[in-house]
């Protein structure tokens, strides 16, 4: 990229040196007009469908592992309006309920800048049958407490990006951040019965899922003469809802003569709600230089919610 500003910039130097010497004669006092640049009429213009899916299949949902396995009403549509100094666009589809894309963008000259893109997928996950090795014993045994069941997980990611500039200063104000969030079931395997100590239990049940991501960056960045400058802090989490942890009923725990749990109903499988924050400053010099130099300081803070890590 910096090859090619590098030629671009030595090209439009040339370029002018060739058209002063043949419009303007030596010792000759000529003032060049500059151009106004208009921007062009275009019209709006955009497409839009519909329809209905219907989905047959036999045997297990992964045969189609990335799309969730129904009749639906699909439908979908893009368009785009420049009507200056404005630009508006968007594009959508639409699948199912669970299966999405849509991104709407919008512009108004250099000085607002709004995108934010959505998209999910429905994952089709599999059911893992656990088999008794060694029927002719108690230990290690098996406790099957899904079987045939469906498993299936949504993703959704959500994307937006918004920033504000100055009119005739290049100092900006931004917004970005991310939200993935996760919703439906999945198989959890265990090792149940006295845990690790004896009479173990290899045991698969079903486990919901409602897990959410969201990380997002609050900064700000401008062009001081030679020298570059951005500002940003931002945080990060991760939130648990659904089945946080599991509880099951343990028999004894038992170490030779000596009992080291007493039987009962322990949790197990647990999932640790996460937070963490960070500011942030970055410096560099303009990279039109011969010599760079750039330097970031970060201070950041990560926590685990339920260990207090």
């Amino acid at each position: 990229m910096r090859k090619t500003l590098f030629i671009f910039f030595v090209f439009l130097i040339i370029s002018g040196n060739a058209v002063s010497a043949q419009e303007i004669g030596v010792g000759e006092a000529e003032v060049v007009s500059e151009e106004v640049y208009t921007f062009p009429v275009i019209k709006p213009t955009g497409n839009i469908f519909g329809g209905y899916r219907l989905v047959d299949y036999s045997g297990s949902e992964r045969v189609e592992e990335y799309e969730y396995l129904h009749d639906s009403i699909s439908l979908g549509g893009e368009g785009w309006a420049f009507p200056f100094p404005h630009r508006l666009h968007f594009e959508i589809d639409v699948k199912n309920r669970k299966d999405y894309f849509g991104d709407v963008g919008y512009s108004y000259k250099d000085i607002v800048l709004f995108r934010d893109i959505n998209r999910t997928l429905f994952h089709n996950l599999e059911n893992i049958n656990l088999v008794d090795l060694n029927t002719s014993t108690s230990s290690p045994g098996v406790d099957v407490r899904d079987k045939d069941k469906e498993y299936g997980v949504r993703t959704g990611i959500n994307d937006m990006f918004l920033r504000f500039k100055t009119p005739d200063f290049p100092f900006h104000v931004y917004f970005d951040g991310m939200t993935v969030k996760k919703d439906g079931t999945q198989q959890q395997r265990s090792l149940l019965g006295a845990g690790y100590f004896n009479s173990i239990t290899r045991t698969s049940q079903s486990r919901d899922i409602d897990w959410q991501t969201t990380n997002y960056a609050i900064g700000t960045n401008s062009h001081l003469g030679p020298v570059e400058v951005d500002l940003s802090h931002r945080e990060k989490r991760f939130d648990v809802n659904g089945d946080k942890v599991l509880y099951d009923t343990y028999s004894a725990a038992v170490a030779g003569s000596t009992t080291e749990r007493a039987s009962g109903t322990y949790p197990h499988n647990l999932i640790p709600e996460l937070r963490g924050l960070s500011n942030t400053l970055k410096i560099h010099t303009s990279y039109s230089g011969k010599l760079v130099a750039s330097a970031t300081f970060s201070k950041t803070e990560r926590k685990n919610e339920d260990s207090g890590a």
